[in-house]
């Protein structure tokens, strides 16, 4: 969205990619490598724990949007946007927003560490199994990254 009420078009590449990047996380990819040394059984019901510990939380969170975005009065609508830093102001205050934004910040930037991380990892273990017996893996990373600047900065249009 540009701003308040106003909506711009999107396009299905981005949408797609949107998608993929909330359901293709760093745990869904890291969880299942990081628990298989405990077996089939033991990963299977920590998997399923850690699913149903996300549904919960979903649905937790839903309930939170909807109560921040009701109608303020009858026919007339609220002036929230269901964010998660309009939900900790309007719950928390001033500086529960600022705490919430401070550990989205953590959050995300660990994220990003981690996903740089292992795609340098990953690119570099192909690029010597191709033959580069000399790739390191901080060469993999600044690749992975790059590649990825280059998606951002153009964007998807």
């Amino acid at each position: 969205t540009k701003g308040r009420g106003e909506v711009t078009e999107g396009s299905v590449f981005g949408a797609a990619l949107l998608f993929a990047g909330t359901a293709i996380g760093a745990g869904m990819l890291a969880l299942p490598a990081e628990t298989a040394s405990a077996g089939f059984a033991p990963s299977e019901a920590a998997l399923l724990f850690c699913w149903m510990f996300t549904l919960v939380s979903s649905l937790f969170t839903l309930e939170a949007v909807w109560f921040i975005s009701a109608d303020d009065k009858e026919g007339e609508a609220a002036s929230a946007d269901g964010s998660f830093l309009t939900m900790s102001q309007a719950s928390l205050g001033p500086v529960g927003e600022a705490c919430t934004a401070t550990i989205f910040w953590f959050l995300l930037t660990a994220i990003c560490v981690a996903y740089i991380a292992e795609g340098g990892h990953l690119l570099a273990a192909g690029a010597r199994a191709a033959g580069l017996a000399s790739c390191p893996d901080q060469a993999g990373s600044v690749a992975f990254v790059s590649v990825f600047a280059a998606f951002a900065v153009a964007g998807t249009k």
